[in-house]
C-alpha cells in the first residue's frame, strides 16, 4: 500500500494487548499488518488475555504470529513473560503496548531489554473512572505515568482525553508524542448488500425499524442503560425491535433481563459477529451508543461510515461524533429524551458513499492511520544510534 525506506522492511515490531477479540483495537491492529510495507517486515503479537481463534485466524492470514503472555493482572508474571518472548522471539526493533497502565512496566522490561524503540498507545478515557479511585488506584495511575515517560520513545492516543488521562496534560509538549485517531476500513462498506435477504435471515419485518449496538458485554457499554432505553422504545413502537453486537462475560446475564423486557424477537443478543459491516449496512435502520467511556470508538465510526443515523452517550469523546446525523445526549436523561432521539432518527439515513466521501475527508480512512504510524515508526529508527544498530545485525539475527 505505502512505499517505505529499507530501514522500515526489514523491522521486526512486536505488538502487545489484552484480548484478541472481534473488537475496535484488534480491529485497528488487523489493519495495522495488513497494510504494512511490505511482506518482509514482522509483526508478532503477544496477547496477554483471551483469543478468538476466529481472530487469530485473521492475524496469522497477513502473516502475524500470535504469541501468548498471560497473566495482565500479575505483573510480575506478566513480564517474565514478556521476558521469555523477547528472548524467544527476537530481537526486536519495536515494542508498542496497547495495555493502558500497564504500558508502563512493559515499557521498562523493553528498555531493560534494549528494544530500540518503544511506543505506548493510549485507546480509552479512563478520567471518569480514575477520579473515583482511591489512593493505592492513584499511586498506580502515578506510577504508569512516570514508568512511560522514562522508558518510551514515544506516546500515541486515540484523542486528546485519552493520552491527558493516562499520560498527564503535558504530554503533548514531549517529542514524538501524539494523538493517532485509529480509523477505519473503508472497503467492506463498498460492497453491495441485499438488504431483504440479509433481514429475511433474521426473520425481520421488511418495514420493521431496526436499532442496533455493537459493544462487548461490558460494564462500560452501559447495557442496563440501553436495556432501559429498549423497554421505553418498544412499548410505544410495536414495529420497533434491538439487535445487539458482542460477546462477553455479562451477555448471560443480559440475555436473561432483557427477556423479561420483551419477547425474544425484539430484542435480540447476536454474539461476536464477523459480518458488522453487513448488520450496519443492511440490517440497522439507527445505532445507539450508551457508553460510559470510550476512546475513539470504531464502532460508532463504522456505523457512521454505513450512514446510519446515531444517538450516543455524550460522555463519548467529539473526535468519534464526526457526521451531523449523530445526536449526543446526557446519560442523566430519562430515556423518553431518548425515545424522542430515536424517532427524530427514522428517515435521517445518508448515502453510504456520501457518508464515505465525508469521512475520507475527515482523515477518518484507516490507510490514514497505518500511514502515521509508520512515519512514527521510521522516525524513530532513523535516529543515528539505532539505525547502525539495526542496519548493522546480521540476517541470521532476524
Amino acid at each position: 500500500m505505502f512505499r517505505g525506506d529499507p530501514l522500515f522492511v526489514e523491522s521486526k515490531v512486536l505488538h502487545i494487548v489484552g484480548d484478541l477479540a472481534f473488537a475496535g483495537i484488534e480491529n485497528w491492529l488487523l489493519n495495522v499488518v495488513r497494510l504494512k510495507t511490505s511482506a518482509n517486515s514482522t509483526t508478532d503479537i503477544a496477547v496477554t488475555g483471551a483469543v478468538d481463534p476466529r481472530v487469530r485466524i485473521r492475524f496469522e492470514g497477513f502473516g502475524a504470529r500470535i504469541l501468548p503472555c498471560p497473566e495482565l493482572y500479575a505483573p510480575l508474571r506478566l513480564l517474565r513473560n514478556l521476558r521469555r518472548i523477547l528472548l524467544e522471539y527476537g530481537p526486536y526493533d519495536l515494542l508498542h503496548s496497547h495495555l493502558h497502565r500497564g504500558n508502563g512496566h512493559v515499557a521498562l522490561l523493553g528498555r531493560l531489554c534494549g528494544v530500540p524503540g518503544i511506543v505506548v498507545h493510549s485507546h480509552q478515557d479512563s478520567s471518569r473512572h480514575d477520579a473515583l479511585g482511591n489512593a493505592w488506584d492513584n499511586w498506580k495511575a502515578w506510577t504508569a505515568r512516570m514508568l512511560q515517560r522514562a522508558a518510551a520513545d514515544a506516546g500515541l492516543a486515540c484523542t486528546e482525553a485519552a493520552g491527558d488521562s493516562l499520560f498527564d496534560r503535558r504530554w503533548r509538549r514531549r517529542s514524538n508524542w501524539h494523538v493517532l485517531p485509529c480509523g477505519a476500513d473503508f472497503q467492506p462498506f463498498t460492497r453491495p448488500v441485499d438488504r431483504s435477504a440479509l433481514r429475511a435471515q433474521f426473520g425481520l419485518h421488511p418495514n420493521a425499524f431496526v436499532v442496533g449496538h455493537v459493544g462487548r458485554c461490558d460494564p462500560v457499554k452501559n447495557h442496563d442503560f440501553l436495556l432501559n432505553l429498549a423497554s421505553v422504545y418498544l412499548a410505544a413502537n410495536a414495529d420497533a425491535c434491538f439487535l445487539l453486537a458482542g460477546d462477553g462475560a455479562l451477555l448471560p446475564e443480559l440475555e436473561n433481563r432483557a427477556s423479561q423486557i420483551a419477547p425474544r424477537d425484539r430484542i435480540r443478543f447476536l454474539g461476536a459477529r464477523e459480518d458488522v459491516p453487513d448488520l450496519l449496512l443492511g440490517v440497522f435502520d439507527a445505532f445507539v451508543f450508551p457508553s460510559l467511556s470510550e476512546g475513539f470508538s470504531i464502532a460508532l465510526l463504522e456505523a457512521q461510515v454505513a450512514g446510519l443515523p446515531v444517538v450516543v452517550s455524550d460522555r463519548i469523546s467529539k473526535e468519534s461524533r464526526i457526521l451531523p446525523q449523530v445526536q449526543a445526549l446526557s446519560l442523566d436523561l430519562p430515556a423518553e429524551d431518548w425515545c424522542a432521539a430515536l424517532d427524530r432518527a427514522r428517515g435521517m439515513r445518508l448515502k453510504t458513499d456520501t457518508s464515505i466521501e465525508h469521512l475520507r475527508v475527515a482523515g477518518c480512512c484507516v490507510e490514514d492511520s497505518v500511514r502515521s504510524l509508520e512515519e512514527l515508526y521510521r522516525k524513530l529508527l532513523s535516529s543515528s544510534a539505532l539505525d547502525r544498530e539495526i542496519r548493522t545485525r546480521r540476517p541470521s539475527e532476524r
